[in-house]
């Protein structure tokens, strides 16, 4: 398994870097699946703004897609007007039919939905605006 474990650890890498959330490898002499998870935030601390949303106005966010695939919408049937918190679902990606969630990453509202359910989605291509909260 002297190469098993390179292959092993270039697969994960990459999952890691590409954001996907199940991984699954197997050669003549090796299996593997793997569920990847994205360490709990801590209490208090900022979500770190990853490179699918950038800031483009006032309190306003657009969310970008992060993988090329197919957009859904979550079970949760986010629409406009919706209020998110930072942890909760606010779209799917579909690759392979592997399901690559994205969450709000910070409490807002949903202003806008700029694709359709199923609708194929490039790589940085807007999803969703996102309207912040503001807390006093």
């Amino acid at each position: 398994m002297d190469g098993g474990g390179n292959l092993l650890e270039e697969a994960l890498q990459i999952a890691k870097e590409r954001g996907y959330a199940e991984i699954s490898l197997e050669t003549d002499d090796l299996s593997f699946s793997a569920t990847l998870t994205v360490p709990k935030k801590k209490p208090g601390s900022k979500p770190l703004q990853d490179s699918s949303q950038e800031e483009i106005g006032p309190e306003e966010l657009v969310v970008k897609s992060h993988l090329v695939g197919y957009f859904q919408a979550p079970n949760s049937g986010i629409k406009v007007g919706s209020k998110v918190q930072e942890e909760d679902v606010i779209a799917v990606i579909s690759v392979f039919g592997i399901s690559n969630e994205i969450e709000a990453g910070a409490s807002a509202m949903i202003k806008e939905i700029l694709v359709e359910d199923g609708q194929a989605v490039e790589y940085g291509q807007p999803l969703l605006i996102l309207q912040m909260e503001t807390t006093l």
